[in-house]
């Protein structure tokens, strides 16, 4: 990257030489001369709490080569985007921080310093888990276990600061006792009746194929901003929760990863990301169970992760464009009712149910093509004029040739 010597001056102090830079100072970063633990020398400190955290440095200014960068001025939670070959100057604890950045996003760094990024998760494993405790990205965990040596005091330090994601603690807390992904379970925490009846209105209702009694929770009664779902009462397995959750809670965790969900998380905006989606997490499952954003929109993204949602998620929401994720498994009933404006649905190959009125009333939904991974196509509610596109031998054309919907091998052809 290359920026003019005005640009670099806002942001750095620099000095020139004959045929290169040299970034002396940071913003907000001030220098003074003192005494050190070696003896005199040069010690930084911050001048400003609003000092940039990420820092991008520059491979040249005004067309000449940045060569010499002070890096024990930067942050230490400072996210450094650099070259290569200055990223190894970096402190240990800047790489660390950055480290977490990459853990977390990847995309955002270029091949040479994920590299050397790579490398130093591999050396210094307890570096970066230390600055990683707290992320509540999951895959950010899933790259730094495929990378790091990791130990089980580690992983239970880790485990233990992400407290509020179940999924996160499963996969580390397995991962310590040497479980697959697919095995991963929940010690159940034990709790008296009395205790139960404190925190939750339940009802109990028979298993349609055993008869045994369930557990179905209706409301949350509690103050705790954390909370756990438990497994179980007893020896009465906890397999449904419906109702609204308070205001107060920030975070949720799931003990059963089974567990059917029918709750709102709608009043807990603390818990809703910065475009408007609440999503919680059960082991193996990301579920979108409310959405809080702008309710006027050409195109709606649901965020890479997600793999199911709730009933109604965007029910009325006025827009034009609906995208699933890849990995998304299961599409909720009512999901995109009375979204009458809407025209197009992106639906992802591995895409598995659809539920009862998922596009209920979407009167300009013209045409919809449906994966051949889907095995479950609920009632659609279709108007006439909407056709149905799929591969033959499927749910798509089952469904279609059903209820009398005009039905056509292949995608959707491109307009123009």
């Amino acid at each position: 990257m290359n920026i003019d010597k005005k640009t670099a001056k806002t942001q750095f102090t620099i000095e020139k030489h004959r045929d290169s830079y040299e970034i002396k100072e940071f913003a907000n970063v001030c220098f003074r001369v003192g005494s050190t633990s070696k003896g005199s020398g040069y010690e930084y400190y911050f001048g400003s709490d609003k000092t940039p955290r990420e820092i991008t440095i520059p491979d040249e200014i005004d067309g000449l080569p940045v060569t010499k960068v002070a890096v024990k001025c930067l942050p230490s939670d400072a996210i450094v985007f650099c070259r290569a070959d200055l990223y190894p100057k970096l402190t240990r604890e800047t790489k660390a921080c950055t480290a977490r950045a990459f853990l977390e996003e990847p995309a955002r760094f270029d091949a040479e310093e994920a590299d050397q990024i790579k490398a130093f998760v591999k050396k210094y494993s307890e570096d970066v888990a230390h600055a990683l405790c707290g992320s509540d990205c999951v895959e950010a965990y899933v790259r730094f276990l495929e990378l790091a040596k990791t130990k089980p005091e580690m992983l239970e330090k880790l485990a233990d600061s992400a407290a509020g994601n179940a999924e996160i603690r499963a996969l580390l807390l397995n991962k310590s006792s040497g479980k697959k992904a697919e095995e991963l379970t929940f010690e159940p925490k034990k709790m008296t009746v009395t205790e139960f009846k404190k925190l939750w209105t339940y009802s109990e209702y028979p298993s349609k194929e055993t008869g045994e009694k369930l557990i179905r929770l209706s409301n949350y009664k509690g103050t705790d901003e954390h909370v756990v779902i438990p497994f179980a009462l007893g020896k009465k397995q906890i397999t449904q929760i419906e109702g609204m959750f308070p205001a107060t809670v920030t975070s949720v965790e799931f003990e059963n990863p089974d567990i059917e969900i029918r709750c709102s998380f709608r009043n807990c905006k603390a818990m809703a990301d910065e475009n408007g989606f609440i999503i919680v997490h059960a082991p193996g499952r990301s579920i979108l169970t409310d959405y809080i954003g702008e309710r006027e929109l050409e195109i709606l993204r649901i965020p890479d992760g997600v793999t199911e949602n709730t009933y109604g998620t965007f029910h009325g929401l006025k827009v034009k464009k609906v995208i699933l994720p890849p990995g998304f498994k299961k599409l909720a009933g009512g999901t995109f009712s009375d979204c009458i404006d809407l025209q197009s649905a992106e639906l992802p190959e591995g895409l598995e149910e659809i539920g009862q009125l998922a596009f209920g009333d979407c009167i300009s939904l013209k045409r919809l093509y449906i994966p051949a991974s889907v095995k479950i196509v609920g009632f659609f509610d279709f108007r006439k004029n909407t056709e149905i596109y799929g591969e033959p031998g499927t749910a798509a054309q089952s469904y279609a040739v059903e209820h009398g919907i005009p039905f056509h091998e292949g995608r959707i052809p491109e307009e123009g």
